[in-house]
């Protein structure tokens, strides 16, 4: 994969004489006013003329807006499905091939994201917890920290840090020497398929969105690949890897120019024994040339999460030794640090703001394991196939993964709605706001902002000819709607269908039904 960044154009100065620098500081003063005016109007979208004063549209004049809209070019020859629907009573109000499936894309995230919450619970917490045993074996004390895995999707460096100094605090407490020479991950009842139905369609694709799962994971299991040139030309630039651990092993045949364009590849394969990355560097990149960096998944969690721990746990000053197994804690010991993640609540609203492929697949495992007993790809399946057949009732859908990413996934507007409408009732309303609020929040943050603050909560899905948006809207007649709008197949630009999206729903907001 190319990491081509734009190159910044270098110019020599050239002392100017008096006049001239007088008559280049009148043009520069210019240019300013115009930059600074542009760079104004850039940054302040809010100013977009607010729906105040447009009349109100009634249920008839609705539909021939919308008629209007979706005879766009940008929707020739596409798939449209959308359903517009009360709240409260669940009347459809208006509605096009509201029963045809389309692929959701990220949508499917309100799928998995309501059953979660209608299983697992918004108060519920994963729970991790670490064991240490220190034992005499030859003279010599062998030291083995223990981390019996709970699939929390949300472990970040922050964690690991307050984890680490917990664990040499207990350490301390216990008179037990500071060192670690084996870290054991107790991962029973997990899957050992790391990659989620659907994720093979793309095997060569290792981006950061297409994370690896299981029983553990730390910064959604990605990592961070920075490139500096270096100051001589025809030596290797400086490559930084984050987390700094073991677990990569860097090949680097890449080179500094001393001109052009930066044409750097970055390969990242696993070892033949799945305890390392390999990162191989090739290409070039020019010695004036500023950093790029990219981010990419892991191929093995196990080696990376515990790879990643050991280093924090060495920044406390404990001595450890980089080895990381697979087995059972045994059963006299007692945790020494037990972490819990944040409410289901705040994940499952991370999950939905940020889109956030990884944790949304965590979730789905996490349910294997709390109704079937493991934490498996088939058994989180059958559990929200279960959730939508008996609690939604609805049939003929297709589930195959928690994010919507790839895969064979179908749902139809009417399926969507049933699940927000259903998810609404069975939080008292506190499912819509686990959905990013327009103009405000992760993928509708500079989307509707003609729209009152608040007036609408969706979720967004996109993938190469698919854009979705289903959420729920408050309208000027404070009248509570759910709608979906599905395209699919279309041939244009997604930000095409998108501006037709916003302007449906800008006419909903209109709407004086009764």
């Amino acid at each position: 994969m190319s990491l081509n960044t734009v190159l910044p154009l270098m110019c020599h100065q050239v002392q100017p004489s008096l006049a001239q620098a007088s008559q280049a500081k009148k043009t520069s003063a210019k240019k300013s006013r115009r930059k600074n005016s542009s760079r104004k109007k850039r940054k302040s979208p809010r100013k977009k003329k607010r729906l105040k004063n447009e009349p109100p549209l009634s249920l008839s004049a609705l539909k021939r807006a919308f008629k209007r809209a979706l005879d766009k070019k940008a929707l020739r020859n596409a798939k449209v499905g959308y359903i517009i629907r009360r709240l409260d009573d669940g009347k459809i109000l208006l509605s096009h091939e509201a029963d045809s499936l389309f692929h959701p894309a990220s949508n499917t995230k309100i799928i998995t994201t309501a059953a979660a919450y209608k299983i697992l619970g918004p108060n519920e917490r994963f729970v991790t917890r670490w064991y240490i045993e220190q034992t005499k074996e030859l003279d010599q004390i062998k030291s083995r920290l223990y981390w019996r895995a709970s699939g929390d999707p949300k472990l970040v460096p922050e964690n690991f840090k307050e984890v680490a100094e917990a664990i040499k605090r207990s350490l301390k407490e216990k008179n037990l020497k500071l060192k670690i020479d084996e870290l054991i991950i107790d991962d029973e009842g997990f899957t050992q398929e790391f990659l989620a139905p659907g994720y093979d369609q793309k095997p060569e694709d290792d981006a950061a969105y297409r994370a690896a799962n299981g029983s553990i994971g730390f910064q959604f299991n990605r990592f961070t690949t920075a490139f500096k040139p270096n100051k001589k030309v025809g030596e290797p630039p400086l490559i930084t890897v984050k987390p700094a651990i073991p677990y990569f092993k860097v090949k680097n045949t890449a080179k500094t120019s001393r001109k052009g364009k930066e044409r750097l590849r970055l390969m990242a394969k696993d070892s033949e024994d799945l305890n390392h990355m390999i990162l191989e560097i090739q290409g070039t990149i020019p010695r004036r040339h500023k950093s790029v960096s990219t981010r990419r998944r892991i191929g093995n969690p196990i080696q990376f999460a515990g790879q990643s721990l050991l280093h924090y746990l060495s920044e406390t000053g404990i001595k450890v030794r980089m080895k990381v197994s697979k087995g059972l804690v045994p059963q006299h010991l007692q945790p020494i640090k037990v972490h819990k993640s944040p409410l289901m609540s705040s994940l499952i609203k991370d999950i939905n703001v940020y889109s956030n492929n990884y944790m949304a697949e965590q979730l789905l495992l996490a349910m294997g394991m709390r109704v079937r007993g493991f934490a498996g790809w088939t058994e989180g399946q059958l559990v929200v196939r279960s959730y939508l057949d008996a609690m939604i009732g609805i049939q003929g859908y297709k589930y195959v993964n928690g994010s919507g990413l790839f895969g064979e996934t179908a749902f139809s507007p009417m399926m969507i709605s049933e699940v927000l409408i259903k998810a609404y009732q069975d939080s008292n309303g506190a499912f819509r706001e686990l959905l990013p609020m327009a103009g405000k929040e992760g993928t509708l943050r500079k989307r509707l902002r003609q729209l009152p603050r608040g007036a609408f909560h969706g979720k967004t899905g996109t993938l190469e000819q698919v854009s979705t948006l289903c959420g729920y809207l408050d309208t000027r007649e404070s009248e509570k709607l759910v709608l979906c709008l599905m395209m699919n197949d279309f041939k244009v630009k997604t930000w095409k269908i998108r501006s037709v999206q916003d302007e449906l729903i800008t006419f909903a907001w209109l709407l004086h039904s009764k």
